[in-house]
C-alpha cells in the first residue's frame, strides 16, 4: 500500500497579529515544507470565513485523503444546512455585526461571511505572504489553507484570528418589510470596556431612496435596549445609521433595508402557440420559456404512466398493453423485456359482453369502453350481439342503452334512426347524452355530436387556466371524472377548442372504481396520427440568429431577463410548437383563486392559545391547514408562508426548547429564505382531506408588522388559494 504520509505537506500560516480591529489589513506569512522539513514550492489556497457560518454548516478539509483515498469527501460533516444560527437564536441578537471603537467614528457597513478566497504560490524555499482587508464583522475568523505541488504533495491547515473592539453597538432589525409596517430598531452596546448600567447615547439616521427621512436621539444604559420607532414605512430602499457614544468611545454601523408592497408572488404559466408575433406576459423578473412539439411530450408521459398501470382488471391490462405498443410505434420505446400479458379472451363472457375480471359479470358501459380501444383479443361479432340484446332488454337502464349505441356506432352498425329517437327521449341523464354524442361522432354526424357537446359545455363546464371539467349538481368525484373523461373523448372527436383542458383534468385525476385510464388511452389513440413529431424555428437575440430543431418529445428551454424577453424575435417556424412561459407576478396583480383548495393559518404560544400579540424572544408555533376538495387535482402542491418581519424561523432540531421538540409533527421545510418558509404536499387520491403543517418561529423584532398571505398552489397548473393578510404585534 502507498504511504500517503510521505506526500504530506506541512503548511505553517503565521498571522502578523492574533487580534485585529474591523477594517484592518491582516498579514499572513506562509511556510510550506515536506515531511523532512525541506521547503517546497506549492500553490496554497486560502479561505478566511466567519466562524458563525460554520455554526450553520461545519467544514472538514483533508486534501491528502481526498487525493489518495478511493472515496472523495465532499468536505462537510453533514449534508444538510440548518436555517438559523444557534449563536443568534439565544436572545435574538447577533454577534458578528458591530462598529468601531476609538476617537474617530468611521461608519461600518461591510459585513460579509467570506473575507478572502484566493491562492498564492510559494517560492523555492516554500515561503509566501498574503494580506487581506478584513470586513467589519466582530467575530472569530477561520483561516483555512490547502496546499498542492506539481508532484502531488498535499496538505492543509487551519488557524483562527479575531476582530474585536473594547466597545461596539449591535442592532436588531430586519432587512425587508411590507408597506405600513411599524417596526422598531433595537440597539444595545457591548464590549470589554462597557460597564453594566452606565449611560450611553445613540443617534439614528434613516435615509429613504438616498434622501434624509427620519432622525432620532436616544439615551439608554449598557445592558438595556434602546428603541427607535420608525412609524409606518413607505415603499422604497432605505439605509439606517446608528452612532453610539459611551465615555470616550464612539461607534457607528450602517445597514440597508427595503420596503415592498408584498412578499408573495403567484407562479403563472402561460401557454401559447409559437408565432412570429408572440405576445409574452409583461414581467419584471426573469422567465423560463419551454418550447415543445404540441402534445407530443405530454402524450409520451401519459403513455409511460399508463404502461405501468397495475392489476388484473381488464382495463388495467388492456391499457398497459396498448400503451406499450403505442410507445414502441411512435416513440421507439423498447418493451421486449416485459412478460407477455394475460389471455384477454377469458374476460369476454359467453354472452359476448366484457367483464372487469374473469369471474365477474359483463355490463354494457364497460364493454363499450373496452370495445372503443379496438383490441384484437375479442370476438366483435359476439360484442355486437351483446349490445343488440341490451337494447331489447326490458330491465336495461338508460345509460346501458346509450352506451350500447355508442359501442354499435364504433363497430359501424347502421343505428342512426334509433339513435335519433333515443336523443328525443325525455329524462335522459347527462352521462347518457355524452354516450349518444360519442355515437353520433363515430357514425360521422359531427354536427349533432357538436350540438350535444356544446349544450353540455355551456351548462356544466367549469375551468381554470389549464384544466376543464364537467360537474352537475349532486355529482361526487367519480361522477365528475366519468363525465369529464367522456366529454374529453367527445371533444377530441369533434376537435373542440377545450379538448386539451379536459384531457389535462382527466390525466391528473385518480379514481379506483371508474375507467378513466381507458378513456385517456382512447383520447391519445385518436390524436397520435395528427401530431407533429419534428419542428424548428429561428430566434434572434442580441443581433444573432440561432436555429432550433425539436425532435419528438424533446424540449428546448430559454432563461430570459424581462428586457431580453421584450427583444427576442422568432421566424422560419416549421411545425406546430407550443411555448410555456413560466413567471411570477405579485399576488395582488392576479387574485383569481380556486375553491377546490383552501388554506388557513394561526399563531399560538406554549399555552396553545391563538394570538396575534407576542413578546420579544417568545417562541411561536405557526399552524397551516390545507384542505383539498375531492375535485382538486392530484399531484404536487407547494405551500408557501411568509413570516412577518418581526418573526424569525427556528429550526426544530437545532433549538434546545423542549416545547418545540415535543410538539413538532415532523414537517421539514422545502425552502427557507428570508421570511419565506415553504413545504411540499403530494396529493395521490381524490378523497377530501385536510393536511396540517406546523413549524416554529421566534419573535425577534419589536413592532407591528404584516403577516403576508400564506399560499397553496398546484405545481402543474395555475390553481391557487391563499389566506388574508393580518397584522402581528411584538412588544
Amino acid at each position: 500500500d502507498y504511504d500517503k504520509e510521505a506526500s504530506r505537506l506541512n503548511i505553517e500560516v503565521t498571522p502578523a497579529a492574533q487580534e485585529y480591529r474591523p477594517g484592518d489589513t491582516a498579514v499572513f506569512n506562509v511556510k510550506v515544507s515536506d515531511p523532512k522539513g525541506n521547503g517546497k514550492q506549492a500553490e496554497v489556497l486560502f479561505s478566511i470565513v466567519d466562524e458563525a457560518y460554520f455554526a450553520l454548516r461545519d467544514q472538514k478539509v483533508n486534501i491528502l485523503e481526498d487525493i489518495y483515498n478511493q472515496t472523495v469527501s465532499l468536505g462537510y460533516l453533514d449534508g444538510s444546512i440548518p436555517h438559523t444560527n444557534p449563536l443568534e437564536d439565544n436572545d435574538g441578537f447577533g454577534v458578528a455585526e458591530g462598529g468601531e471603537g476609538g476617537d474617530e467614528t468611521p461608519v461600518r457597513s461591510d459585513f460579509k461571511d467570506t473575507a478572502l478566497f484566493e491562492s498564492v504560490i510559494t517560492d523555492d524555499e516554500g515561503k509566501a505572504q498574503i494580506s487581506v482587508k478584513l470586513p467589519d464583522n466582530l467575530t472569530k475568523w477561520r483561516v483555512t489553507s490547502i496546499g498542492l505541488t506539481d508532484d502531488l504533495y498535499a496538505g492543509n491547515g487551519t488557524i483562527n484570528i479575531d476582530t474585536r473592539l473594547p466597545y461596539f453597538i449591535n442592532s436588531v432589525f430586519n432587512s425587508r418589510f411590507i408597506t405600513l409596517d411599524k417596526p422598531v430598531i433595537q440597539i444595545r452596546s457591548f464590549g470589554t470596556a462597557a460597564v453594566q448600567g452606565e449611560k450611553v447615547n445613540y443617534t439614528v439616521s434613516i435615509k429613504k431612496d438616498g434622501q434624509d427621512w427620519r432622525n432620532y436621539s436616544i439615551s439608554s444604559t449598557i445592558g438595556e435596549r434602546a428603541l427607535a420607532e420608525t412609524g409606518a414605512l413607505e415603499e422604497g430602499s432605505y439605509t439606517y445609521t446608528i452612532t453610539g457614544r459611551y465615555k470616550s468611545y464612539t461607534d457607528a454601523v450602517m445597514l440597508p433595508f427595503e420596503v415592498v408592497q408584498g412578499f408573495v408572488e403567484q407562479p403563472r404559466t402561460q401557454y401559447s402557440e409559437l408565432s412570429e408575433n408572440m405576445n409574452f406576459p409583461d414581467v419584471k423578473w426573469p422567465v423560463k420559456i419551454y418550447f415543445f412539439n404540441e402534445n407530443v411530450r405530454s402524450y409520451w408521459e401519459d403513455l409511460l404512466d399508463l404502461s405501468y398501470s397495475w392489476g388484473e382488471r381488464i382495463d388495467s391490462i388492456i391499457v398497459r398493453k396498448q400503451a406499450r405498443k403505442l410507445l414502441q410505434d411512435y416513440f421507439d420505446e423498447d418493451w421486449q423485456s416485459y412478460p407477455k400479458e394475460y389471455d384477454l379472451s377469458v374476460y369476454q363472457l359467453s354472452n359476448g359482453g366484457i367483464a372487469l375480471l374473469p369471474y365477474d359479470s359483463a355490463n354494457p358501459v364497460l364493454t363499450a369502453k373496452i370495445s372503443s380501444l379496438k383490441d384484437s383479443s375479442f370476438d366483435y361479432k359476439q360484442v355486437k350481439d351483446y349490445f343488440y340484446r341490451t337494447l331489447t332488454n326490458e330491465n336495461a337502464v338508460s345509460t346501458d342503452i346509450a352506451a350500447s349505441y355508442w359501442g354499435l356506432a364504433g363497430l359501424r352498425e347502421p343505428i342512426l334512426p334509433e339513435l335519433s329517437a333515443l336523443l328525443k327521449s325525455p329524462n335522459l341523464k347527462l352521462i347518457d347524452k355524452l354516450y349518444i354524442g360519442l355515437a353520433y361522432a363515430d357514425i360521422g354526424d359531427l354536427d349533432t355530436a357538436t350540438d350535444i357537446y356544446r349544450e353540455t359545455v355551456d351548462s356544466y363546464m367549469k375551468e381554470d387556466s389549464l384544466r376543464a371539467y364537467i360537474i352537475e349538481k349532486g355529482y361526487d368525484s367519480d361522477d365528475t371524472q366519468e363525465a369529464t373523461s367522456l366529454c374529453a373523448l367527445l371533444s377530441q372527436k369533434i376537435k373542440a377548442p377545450e379538448r386539451q383542458k379536459f384531457f389535462e383534468f382527466v390525466s391528473n385525476m385518480y379514481g379506483e372504481d371508474i375507467l378513466t385510464n381507458a378513456m385517456r388511452l382512447a383520447y391519445i389513440q385518436s390524436n397520435l396520427n395528427n401530431l407533429n413529431f419534428k419542428s424548428s424555428f429561428v430566434y434572434e437575440l442580441d443581433g444573432k440568429k440561432e436555429k432550433v430543431t425539436i425532435d419528438g418529445k424533446d424540449t428546448f428551454c430559454m432563461f430570459l431577463t424581462a428586457k431580453k424577453l421584450s427583444q427576442i424575435r422568432f421566424s422560419d417556424i416549421e411545425g406546430k410548437i407550443v411555448t410555456a412561459t413560466v413567471y411570477k407576478t405579485p399576488i395582488g396583480e392576479i387574485s383569481e383563486t380556486d375553491s377546490r383548495i383552501s388554506i388557513t393559518r394561526t399563531y399560538s404560544g406554549k399555552d396553545d392559545k391563538v394570538r396575534k400579540h407576542m413578546d420579544t424572544s417568545e417562541y411561536i408555533k405557526v399552524t397551516l391547514k390545507v384542505r383539498f376538495d375531492q375535485l382538486a387535482p392530484t399531484g404536487y402542491y407547494m405551500v408557501e408562508d411568509y413570516l412577518p418581519a418581526s418573526l424569525k424561523y427556528v429550526s426544530t432540531w437545532q433549538t434546545a426548547d423542549k416545547w418545540i421538540r415535543e410538539s413538532i409533527r415532523g414537517w421539514y421545510p422545502h425552502v427557507v429564505g428570508g421570511q419565506r418558509v415553504s413545504f411540499t404536499i403530494h396529493r395521490s387520491d381524490l378523497k377530501s382531506r385536510e393536511v396540517t403543517i406546523e413549524y416554529f418561529a421566534r419573535a425577534v423584532n419589536i413592532g407591528i408588522c404584516t403577516a403576508e398571505s400564506a399560499t397553496v398552489f398546484n405545481l402543474d397548473s395555475n390553481i391557487i388559494n391563499y389566506t388574508p393578510r393580518e397584522m402581528v404585534t411584538v412588544e
